[in-house]
């Protein structure tokens, strides 16, 4: 049987300051997936993309107690929301997540760099604060 080629898009929202993300309540809190990078010597790096299915303030201080503090510069956080298909799934967010990891290969990811397995086909679509 062959696979549904499905066309996923994530709206990325304006980036945050690290400390004021940690305060943000999300209308779509839930499924989600987020992107944590830096500023520095004028350069913007991507350290982390992540995916939760609770509250983003919760993931984001793990982070923060973790590894955040190793990273000079200014932290930065968007938050991605699916807005297409309309039903998201645990599966969508696992194999988006996995897609984003693997094209962007961050710093701070260490699973999905070399290598990813997915439900369904997708051709997944950014917009909004891409960065």
């Amino acid at each position: 049987m062959a696979k549904k080629n499905l066309n996923i898009v994530v709206k990325w929202s304006y980036p945050r300051e690290f400390e004021n993300a940690l305060g943000t309540v999300l209308s779509y809190e839930g499924y989600g997936i987020y992107c944590i990078s830096r500023k520095f010597g004028g350069k913007e790096t991507i350290l982390y993309i992540g995916k939760t299915t609770r509250r983003y303030r919760d993931r984001l201080k793990n982070h923060k107690n973790k590894w955040l503090h190793f990273y000079r510069g200014e932290k930065i956080v968007r938050f991605g929301t699916i807005t297409q298909p309309i039903t998201v799934t645990q599966e969508i967010i696992n194999d988006v997540e996995s897609a984003i990891i693997y094209e962007i290969e961050p710093i701070q990811n260490t699973d999905k760099i070399n290598r990813y397995f997915f439900t369904e086909e997708y051709k997944i679509s950014n917009t909004g604060f891409k960065g």
